[in-house]
């Protein structure tokens, strides 16, 4: 079967697809999303194809080659219907920080649109699926259970592409353990010296009046009630979820007792400063305590994240088509805000894909992928047009294959560079390459 009635083929199968509703679930399960599509492409028979290979190709390259996105980040892109596309994230978390991803596909093709979050383990080049959600649903969340490195993945089903937006942000995981208080009332973080350095501070202290509400930071059962000579009243609640015991120390009072199971905003004592605290103003000390590993920094779990979404400069509505770079010269960086990469020429055109702030996210024509300052590139054209006799070839390189040869009368627009070439807007609309 050759590429367009392979595509044919996939454009039954996908309108088929969208009439099984939930009876293709119950016969395939319930997996994932893509899990679910791809055991349909399988069993339609073009699982082995060329064109399934290289949707399959696309998801591992955007893993592999996924840049670094630091949240709060909104961006705004284009994935091409005519082949297979994703776009990989690379985000870097803390333990207890929460990640929230919101994702959407609009346009005449577009079809579901797949969002995996993924982990790539040290010991492995296959990823652990972290969450998985398509379109439909539009959100993803994830709760870091330990620092490092998650992978989001974007992906459309064959033949379908559109405009995409993605926006992430990390947020806390617990709810905050002092009524009317936020993260602004931390005052002494973990890892501080006590006691002239013989000892580090093993959680956060949060100053608020006497007597205010201590709330449980999440849902669990009350472990120990009781008294000790640094933490005075103290409550210790294990959150089953997390595996974790929540330590609040120095309360005034303790408003449970041992056994209770507590949800999460209960108010469960009142803030004071007993046991080693009786010199401090008060405040409470809250820690979090791991099974096998000790303490843990509280902070991530309770800190707010930045909610201010930087805006995007790069004009979008020309995604998906060829750029040049202006007279200024410009870096293509690894990642948005980077000053690494190589130095590209003006005039060196490349296909914007993707805006997220300051930058566009852009493809070479020779398959590198980058960021360029929005402010140093210009939609492709007015370079001058090329003489009668120029040939015009597929790709620059010149053993391509001819596709036209410029004759008198004919006019081509030069859009912009490439190494020795030019790219060449033809009369008919479609490109070509020159020997410059």
């Amino acid at each position: 079967m050759n590429q367009r009635g392979l595509g044919g083929a996939v454009l039954v199968l996908l309108v088929a697809l969208a009439g099984c509703g939930d009876g293709l679930r119950g016969v395939i399960g319930d997996s994932a999303p893509r899990d679910r599509y791809e055991t349909a492409l399988e069993r339609s028979g073009l699982g082995g194809s060329v064109l399934v290979r290289d949707w399959q190709t696309a998801a591992r390259r955007a893993i592999d080659s996924a840049p670094v996105y630091e949240p709060p980040f909104l961006e705004s892109g284009y994935l091409d219907p005519a082949r297979p596309e994703a776009r990989g994230y690379r985000i870097s978390l803390r333990r207890g920080q929460r990640l929230n991803v919101e994702f959407s596909l609009r346009g005449v093709d577009a079809a579901p649109l797949f969002a995996e979050l993924l982990e790539l383990p040290q010991d492995t080049t296959f990823p652990d699926r972290l969450a998985s959600a398509d379109s439909g649903e539009a959100v993803l969340s994830h709760e870091a259970r330990r620092d490092g490195a998650v992978i989001l993945l974007i992906q459309p089903e064959l033949m379908s592409g559109g405009r995409y937006e993605v926006r992430a942000r990390i947020g806390p995981s617990l709810a905050f353990p002092v009524g009317g208080a936020d993260a602004r009332a931390i005052r002494s973080r973990f890892g501080a010296d006590r006691e002239g350095g013989r000892r580090q501070h093993e959680g956060v202290d949060i100053f608020a009046s006497r007597g205010t509400p201590v709330l449980a930071a999440a849902g669990g059962l009350a472990r120990w009630v009781g008294e000790n000579r640094l933490g005075g009243n103290v409550i210790m609640v294990r959150d089953r979820q997390r595996n974790e015991g929540h330590y609040y120390a120095h309360l005034d009072s303790q408003l449970i007792s041992e056994g209770t199971i507590v949800e999460v905003g209960d108010t469960i004592g009142l803030v004071g400063n007993t046991g080693n605290a009786r010199t401090t103003p008060p405040h409470l000390h809250f820690g979090i305590y791991a099974r096998g590993e000790g303490a843990v920094d509280p902070w991530p779990y309770l800190a707010p994240g930045d909610t201010a979404v930087p805006a995007i400069a790069a004009d979008t509505s020309r995604l998906g088509e060829w750029w040049r770079v202006g007279g200024a010269g410009a870096r293509l960086a690894g990642r948005p805000g980077g000053e690494d990469g190589r130095e590209l020429p003006a005039g060196t055109v490349l296909r914007g894909v993707a805006g997220t702030g300051v930058w566009l996210r852009a493809e070479l024509i020779d398959g590198t992928w980058g960021f360029v300052p929005a402010s140093r590139v210009v939609p492709a054209a007015g370079l001058g047009v090329a003489p009668p006799g120029t040939v015009a070839l597929e790709r620059p390189d010149s053993t391509a294959v001819v596709v036209d040869t410029i004759a008198e009368g004919d006019r081509a627009v030069v859009m912009g560079r490439f190494g020795g070439f030019d790219l060449l807007q033809l009369e008919d609309g479609s490109s070509g390459w020159a020997l410059r």
